[in-house]
């Protein structure tokens, strides 16, 4: 009987749970890019996604459109709104790929497609990309690829900013061939665009793809019920 008090504190600890996810973006661990079936999210539903190639490329049945983005403009805009950057970014096709040398060479054309193309900063150490097109009250899942296959390219890194900040690799080694990370993060759009601030202090931040999903998130009424039988399961056990 002494226990019954902590059934409040059960309670709200559950109800915490189905309250928004942050406005801004949190970011769980990077992980090393191994293959496109376990990459690459699948998670609730495709709202878009982009390689930032000229190239189309389909990785784990998801379509990445090749966003033909422009060399050293002044800003993009990728999608009709998907993508936007009032940055001053550079492009290069077909730059960051590893030739030959493996794992970079084990890895299915589409998903080369999708990481040897990036947009990036020529001078300066931050970009921001502005996700458009959301839908308010959304909750999101926001996937980022970050990858340099050349030689001598293991002291790159870039970090993610939100309501946690991460840092990405572009590589884990000095020579060719070897393969950066990916990120996942969420949110809850409290508006129709949603700022990806990304900065490196190795300077020249890139983004090599994109994608975005709508995802669901827990509803007050099922985790409520899930509350009223754990209260119950807990009287049960405390008579």
């Amino acid at each position: 009987m002494k226990a019954r008090p902590l059934l409040p504190t059960l309670c709200a600890a559950m109800l915490a749970s189905a309250l928004p996810l942050s406005a801004a973006i949190l970011w769980q661990s990077p992980q090393y890019i191994t293959d496109a079936v376990s990459d690459v999210s699948t998670s609730g539903t495709l709202e878009y996604a982009y390689a930032l190639n000229n190239t189309d490329a389909t990785v784990n049945g998801v379509l990445f459109l090749g966003g033909s983005p422009t060399h050293n403009a002044g800003s993009q805009n990728i999608g009709s709104g998907d993508l936007t950057s009032d940055t001053l970014v550079a492009y290069h096709a077909s730059a960051f790929n590893g030739g030959t040398a493996s794992p970079w060479n084990e890895l299915s054309t589409d998903y080369k497609h999708l990481l040897d193309s990036a947009i990036y900063v020529n001078s300066g150490d931050a970009i921001t990309v502005t996700l458009g097109n959301l839908t308010i009250g959304q909750a999101y899942e926001v996937q980022v690829w970050f990858n340099d296959s050349r030689s001598g390219r293991d002291n790159r890194e870039i970090t993610l900013n939100g309501s946690n900040e991460v840092t990405a690799d572009y590589t884990p080694v000095d020579t060719q061939g070897g393969l950066g990370q990916y990120a996942l993060g969420t949110f809850i759009a409290s508006g129709t665009t949603e700022d990806l601030v990304m900065t490196s202090s190795s300077s020249s931040p890139q983004l090599n793809a994109i994608q975005v999903r709508a995802v669901p998130e827990p509803s007050t009424t099922s985790v409520l019920g899930l509350t009223l039988l754990a209260a119950l399961g807990f009287r049960r056990r405390s008579s």
